[in-house]
């Protein structure tokens, strides 16, 4: 979403209120440019695909329907400073760490792959709170590190919870 749809439906610290409560969720529909929009649904595509076929529907239901709240919170909590939020990166990194939590506990094998992604994670979160980030976003936009760590958070907390409910009967049945 760009344009004037896309500020309308931005998370906005100092106006928020109970009568904007639905940017909690609009603000990770919302844009700052056609190339931050590509890289989001990318990303979004790719992860919510993957974590689809390991934790099922309920996980990526949830990152949607219950992260995003969450994700958007812990952005106004985290960065009271910051004039605005938009973007999908927070809901991609709940998906990626999601799938990265199912397979830390279930494909050992991929534990020292898994534990570079991390500190590539870690890395990218080191330039987005020193440097502003590397980013696809206009030279005025500083990128919301916040964003990105309680996207992992929501990733790894719900996937703990659907998985400890059993709803990885699909993961069960595959043999790669």
């Amino acid at each position: 979403m760009l344009g004037g749809w896309s500020q309308k439906a931005a998370l906005i610290p100092s106006e928020w209120g109970l009568q904007t409560l639905w940017t909690l969720w609009t603000a990770h529909l919302a844009h700052y440019s056609w190339a931050h929009l590509v890289l989001n649904l990318g990303l979004l595509c790719v992860g919510g695909f993957v974590a689809g076929l390991l934790l099922g529907r309920v996980f990526v239901t949830g990152v949607f329907l219950m992260g995003a709240p969450v994700i958007s919170l812990g952005v106004m909590l985290l960065e009271p400073h910051l004039v605005q939020f938009r973007g999908a990166s927070g809901i991609a990194t709940a998906l990626i760490f999601g799938t990265v939590t199912w397979l830390w506990l279930y494909r050992a094998s991929y534990r020292i792959l898994l534990a570079l992604v991390c500190l590539a994670f870690a890395t990218k979160l080191m330039f987005d709170v020193n440097v502003g980030g590397l980013t696809v976003l206009p030279d005025s936009i500083q990128t919301s590190w916040s964003a990105h760590v309680m996207g992992a958070l929501v990733g790894i907390l719900l996937s703990y919870r659907v998985l400890r409910q059993g709803a990885h009967s699909v993961q069960a049945q595959m043999s790669w």
